[in-house]
């Protein structure tokens, strides 16, 4: 009788702990792997297809373009000193600008040439943007169309003695002949493309692009304004030369006779032989 009562609590615990195991099975059949959930069991093929899937959705996200993947180099200051790549093109500097000469501003025209890197993706860096005033500096903007934006407020060099950057700004030259950078920066200095030419826009004597000192906003005596850039190109080829000949006809080039000079040997000073 004892062995019957022990007998049927095993079977009463059995039954009972059926329904565990039972969504246990069912959980486990239940496959997940990371995205998505199936619920039959994964089969080689089906994996496969899911890490194809997983990698061509990784690869349709693009990274947001970042300073080190660019090439570009910013010092400390937060100057460029190097450009992202791209294609680099020299122009020709044409225009009016303000220089620094014993303490003075002069007015003057531009002249020399200028290096612009336009990138990939519509990034457009150039060095030194003023006329004069060889920082050995990139500032950038960005190109769409035909127009070119180059924001404000770019720093150009470091002054030691001032400890502070020297930034391009709106300029204003006043009745009195002082300077003074514009008290809006917001506005980005524009050019427009036209053919061969990059040309500034919205500038003239009185109201330019120049350079002021961080520390307290005077005017470092540089500027540009009314500014054309010319693509310069060297001819790698001569497809004609110019050259037309003067001979009236044919009997004209004829009686035309080239001389050999290796025919003709110098004896001595003011005395020629002709050699057999």
């Amino acid at each position: 009788m004892g062995k019957m009562k022990s007998f049927g609590i095993m079977l009463t615990s059995l039954l009972l702990a059926y329904p565990i195991y039972a969504q246990t099975v069912a959980r486990k059949n239940t496959a997940t792997t990371e995205w998505f959930t199936t619920s039959t069991p994964l089969t080689q093929e089906s994996i496969k297809a899911a890490k194809a899937a997983m990698e061509k959705v990784a690869k349709s996200k693009r990274p947001l373009k970042a300073a080190q993947a660019t090439g570009e180099v910013v010092d400390e200051h937060g100057i460029i000193q190097s450009p992202a790549e791209g294609v680099e093109k020299t122009y020709l500097r044409t225009g009016y600008c303000y220089i620094s000469q014993n303490q003075q501003v002069t007015q003057m025209e531009q002249s020399g040439t200028i290096t612009i890197v336009e990138c990939g993706d519509g990034t457009v860096y150039i060095k030194d943007i003023i006329a004069y005033n060889p920082c050995e500096s990139w500032v950038k903007g960005t190109k769409e169309g035909n127009t070119i934006s180059i924001p404000t407020m770019q720093p150009l060099i470091y002054i030691g003695k001032r400890e502070a950057n020297a930034t391009i700004r709106w300029g204003v030259k006043y009745p009195n002949g002082t300077y003074a950078a514009n008290s809006n920066q917001d506005t980005p200095f524009t050019f427009i493309i036209e053919g061969n030419s990059i040309v500034q826009q919205n500038t003239n004597a009185n109201f330019f692009m120049g350079q002021f000192y961080d520390d307290d906003n005077s005017f470092s005596r540089y500027g540009i304004y009314q500014t054309v850039w010319k693509e310069f190109s060297v001819p790698t080829q001569i497809d004609e030369l110019p050259y037309t000949p003067s001979f009236s006809n044919l009997a004209d080039q004829q009686s035309f006779t080239i001389i050999n000079v290796n025919d003709f040997c110098i004896d001595k000073p003011g005395s020629i032989s002709y050699n057999t």
